[in-house]
């Protein structure tokens, strides 16, 4: 996709910077790999809990993979530049309730982006598994991915938008996440307590 600039102008990288689902896949391996060698040097390997930590740090990797890239790369010195930093169109939205102009596949994936998150934050740590914590904790993660977009968009290094509505659907979809913690810890709370024992 191009980038277009407030004057008019349309530019589009010559090279773009997009890693598959397999290679964050394979990122997130590698950090999993590196964490049970960690666990194992220190002879402090609870399986229940590795588990747990493996699995948000695959959702981690795939959420980076969907979130922040493709990146558009142009050379130094590019027409681009040529302007400063900060001309694209479509840098910030604050009006709240366009959802009428979003698909319900935008709707839906902006609602259950966090949810895993909520979830997990909720199982590991036991001060975010009270639910303003937890939502605190999702709304600060989903504003870090508004911003990093922001910041790509101004140095056209992608043509996301800051969108407060895609902020309020992320951290609306977390309390799925966090609901399904509660149910987990309501059903199974000797689970929960395992994945929390930390050796």
């Amino acid at each position: 996709m191009p980038i277009q600039m407030d004057n008019g102008q349309t530019f589009l990288a010559p090279a773009a910077l997009v890693p598959g689902h397999f290679f964050w896949l394979m990122v997130g391996g590698a950090v999993v790999l590196v964490m049970l060698g960690w666990q194992l040097w220190r002879r402090r390997l609870q399986p229940l809990r590795f588990a747990a930590t493996a699995l948000l740090a695959l959702y981690l990797a795939l959420l980076a993979r969907v979130t922040l890239f493709p990146i558009r790369l142009f050379p130094w010195g590019a027409p681009v530049y040529a302007r400063g930093l900060g001309h694209q169109v479509g840098g910030v939205n604050l009006a709240l309730g366009v959802l009428w102009d979003y698909t319900a596949d935008q709707i839906g994936g902006n609602l259950i982006m966090l949810a895993p998150l909520a979830f997990f934050l909720a199982l590991l740590w036991p001060r975010l598994a009270g639910l303003w914590a937890n939502l605190a904790a999702c709304f600060a993660a989903s504003l870090a991915i508004e911003l990093l977009q922001l910041a790509m968009n101004l140095t056209y290094l992608g043509n996301r938008a800051f969108d407060v509505n895609d902020l309020l659907l992320n951290t609306l979809g977390s309390v799925a996440g966090y609901a399904a913690y509660r149910l987990l810890a309501l059903w199974w709370p000797r689970l929960v307590t395992e994945v929390r024992r930390k050796v």
